[in-house]
């Protein structure tokens, strides 16, 4: 059977308290388990990706689905971006689905499997989004864009969603809906990002990191450093020669909580990061990063 490896993260933001910060390493272990089930009873990556990132929406916890934040006008508008490294996209923007990752997958899903007279959409906007959501959760304006990315052999499939930033301008899309900017795969990288949305998306920062996968550490320190910005994310990286994906964190927030399964009945990994010295909201120039 192919190893893979499922790579998760639930935002950038600041240091929960302790029984919040149980809550959230239960979530993200849940949400692992998850999408193994699918991928030992032969899911497909985007099968997997959908199970891990529904999870993660349907919790309340995340700025994401029934957690996402609101408009201006009290309103959801959620972004969501599937890609896959065989050049599968779909995305969503200004959603108000119930689960924008399932939509966006759905779209990934439909251009692999459209016959050539037909054209496809790889973007859809609030009108083409199927389910209307009536979650009973409270927004979270805590954390920002969740993710993940799993990985098998040469394949790559990331997926990340938003709920944008609390009290957002209507019609206002964040990178989470910007293919390229909140995240992008190719056989041999992946990234899934998270932070100011508008910085990522004026720099397409996860293109540049996973289309130069050798220097993505100096590009991630160079984007802080350069745009002065909360931002984190995950990224997943192939040696040529050995064929083994690796994994790295990074954020300069106060918080940071990711999780990581490399391969069937291996344990699933919660982690907080925290960094001291910053207040609630603050971040710093200078990124941690964070092997997996």
């Amino acid at each position: 059977m192919a190893h893979w490896t499922i790579s998760l993260h639930i935002g950038v933001g600041s240091y929960p308290g302790h029984l919040e910060a149980d809550d959230l390493k239960t979530l993200m272990k849940a949400a692992c388990k998850k999408g193994e089930l699918m991928l030992e009873n032969n899911g497909e990556l985007l099968d997997a990706a959908e199970a891990v990132m529904t999870t993660l929406e349907d919790s309340g916890k995340t700025n994401a689905g029934a957690g996402g934040n609101r408009n201006e006008e009290g309103k959801a508008e959620g972004d969501a971006t599937a890609v896959t490294s065989e050049g599968l996209l779909g995305c969503v923007v200004r959603c108000s689905a119930k689960n924008p990752s399932a939509e966006a997958i759905r779209l990934a899903k439909q251009r692999n499997n459209t016959g050539e007279k037909t054209l496809a959409p790889v973007m859809l906007s609030k009108g083409g989004c199927s389910h209307t959501s009536s979650s009973p959760h409270s927004p979270n304006d805590k954390e920002d864009t969740i993710g993940v990315i799993i990985t098998r052999e040469h394949q790559s499939v990331v997926t990340v969603s938003s709920g944008g930033y609390k009290g957002k301008p209507v019609g206002r899309i964040g990178e989470a809906g910007h293919p390229g900017a909140g995240c992008w795969a190719t056989p041999t990288s992946a990234a899934a990002l998270s932070g100011r949305g508008e910085d990522a998306m004026s720099s397409l920062l996860a293109a540049r990191l996973t289309f130069s996968p050798s220097t993505a550490e100096a590009t991630i320190v160079d984007f802080c450093r350069t745009k002065k910005t909360p931002c984190g994310g995950i990224f997943a990286r192939r040696d040529d020669a050995s064929l083994v994906w690796s994994f790295f964190a990074f954020y300069n927030t106060q918080a940071f909580g990711t999780a990581v399964q490399h391969g069937p009945g291996k344990p699933v990994e919660p982690r907080l990061f925290t960094r001291t010295g910053l207040a609630k909201g603050e971040w710093c120039s200078i990124p941690e990063i964070c092997v997996l």
